[in-house]
């Protein structure tokens, strides 16, 4: 039984979405990362300052990693130029990755057998040389594809199987069952209310929204100092638009912030910090009393 613990957690893990964890090696990953900006010698305001250091850091390569994603074209290298070209324009560029690696093996998929059942139409599929076989469902109506060894439902990324039948089934692009929203370019785009943009704005829009107005101000100087009349007028607006912000921007931020003040936690004697003895064998140790 031992022999075969390596199978335990995909046996659980199984047909439930973990994105693909499974070993505790990426918080151990996370933790290393955070250990190079956080020690255990700082004080709360020390701790709070660079933890903060620390979100900046990773909020910079998130949007390195957007900018890449949105801005990128990545280069065609399977035999599936239709199916490649679609995940590029789909997907994130990290998450593209790990689908070309699967659409790299769709080559060794082999359709054995199909029957039409009453609701879907059922494929039974192999692998080039290789004995053991898997069923992929395709419900023609809704266009959904499920597979018996369920990587979809457990990672998110259709499985070689699936990507066989599409080659199979002569279809270019990935039916939208087969594509999670959280791995797409537009996860972070926000949301449309009656044709209007509502929510945050993602960092990379941020970027390109802030040099285009800093155009329109730089043209707005240039213009409204030609003389002083526009100057004043121009100057006297700006400064209302800016106390109008000012005071949305901080009403969000010290809501229910008043009154609380935040100090040092206090120091406290933990075991081993006692007075040093002389022991028998020439060793110092501490000696704590209880009290």
């Amino acid at each position: 039984m031992y022999e075969k613990k390596e199978m335990w957690a995909n046996a659980h893990i199984r047909g439930e979405f973990f994105a693909g964890l499974k070993t505790t090696s990426r918080f151990e990953a996370l933790n290393m990362q955070i250990g190079k900006f956080i020690h255990n010698g700082y004080n709360l305001r020390e701790f709070i300052e660079h933890s903060q250091h620390y979100l900046d850091f990773m909020r910079r390569k998130e949007l390195v990693a957007d900018y890449r994603s949105l801005y990128g074209e990545p280069v065609v290298k399977s035999r599936l130029p239709e199916l490649e070209k679609f995940a590029g324009e789909v997907y994130t560029k990290e998450v593209f990755r790990l689908f070309r690696e699967v659409l790299l093996l769709a080559s060794n998929v082999r359709v054995i057998s199909s029957k039409r059942t009453s609701s879907c139409l059922l494929f039974e599929v192999g692998m080039y040389r290789q004995h053991r076989r898997w069923s992929v469902a395709w419900d023609d109506e809704d266009d959904e594809f499920h597979c018996s060894c369920l990587r979809m439902e457990s990672f998110g990324i259709p499985c070689v199987h699936i990507v066989g039948v599409l080659v199979y089934l002569d279809i270019a692009i990935i039916p939208g069952n087969l594509i999670l929203n959280r791995w797409t370019k537009k996860a972070k785009q926000s949301r449309h209310i009656d044709g209007v943009r509502q929510g945050e704005i993602p960092d990379s829009a941020y970027m390109s929204m802030h040099a285009a107005m800093l155009d329109d101000c730089r043209e707005l100087v240039k213009l409204a100092c030609r003389n002083f009349e526009d100057y004043f007028e121009v100057k006297k607006r700006i400064a209302t638009e800016r106390d109008v912000l000012r005071e949305k921007a901080q009403g969000f931020t010290s809501e229910g912030a008043e009154g609380v003040e935040v100090r040092d936690p206090k120091r406290a004697k933990h075991k081993g910090c006692g007075r040093r003895v002389l022991t028998s064998t020439g060793r110092f140790r501490r000696v704590q009393r209880c009290r």
